[in-house]
């Protein structure tokens, strides 16, 4: 029987929005250390990113888990270039490089391309980043259509260094590896890390 988050989650939803609570559950799954909770979820229109992330933080705190991540899936007519700026504010959470260069931008999509128009330029930047690659996994992922992505809008020399630098500058720093480093997180859009498999959660009562 397939279950809403609402029902399998029963009073660890109280308040949290009902846009995301009606998602249908595919799966749900958990990383080799129990520490992170994924659940798979389909939904019949996109819901705004503002409403899922606020969903995860209140989750893994009532569940007293390091992680919640809400991995969502949508009919494929539901695609269209209005969802990409939404898109984009998850992107930014893994590439936070991007922050600023997607302002504005021109969005087309043609068949199977997506034509973005850069108008404040950082077309070399974003393909550095391997961002077109990202987007278009996510696009797959969570629509299941294939997607093409173009960039267009270049910066000048001068302009390019500067970015570039403001851009190194944001990285997080680095910390060196543990001798047995946990898989990095997956976006909320992204295929589930390596070391995930099925979860049995037991939600318990709050009297227990």
């Amino acid at each position: 029987m397939i279950q809403t988050l609402r029902e399998f989650l029963r009073e660890y939803a109280a308040d949290l929005p009902g846009a995301v609570l009606c998602g249908r559950i595919r799966r749900v799954l958990t990383d080799s250390g129990h520490s992170k909770l994924y659940f798979e979820t389909e939904y019949d229109a996109p819901v705004p990113f503002s409403l899922l992330s606020e969903t995860e933080r209140a989750l893994a705190e009532r569940l007293e888990l390091s992680q919640v991540r809400l991995l969502c899936r949508y009919p494929s007519e539901q695609f269209s270039a209005e969802v990409l700026p939404d898109l984009f504010q998850a992107l930014r959470c893994d590439i936070p490089m991007i922050n600023g260069f997607l302002e504005d931008a021109g969005l087309t999509v043609s068949g199977s391309v997506l034509r973005i128009e850069l108008r404040h330029g950082g077309a070399e930047i974003l393909e550095q980043a391997h961002f077109s690659a990202q987007l278009s996994r996510a696009v797959q992922t969570m629509f299941s259509v294939p997607l093409q992505v173009e960039l267009s809008g270049s910066l000048s020399p001068e302009e390019y260094e500067r970015r570039q630098a403001e851009a190194i500058a944001e990285l997080p720093p680095y910390v060196p590896p543990a001798p047995q480093p946990e898989e990095s997180p997956a976006p909320v859009f992204a295929a589930l890390p390596s070391d995930a498999e099925p979860a049995r959660p037991v939600i318990p009562d709050k009297k227990e």
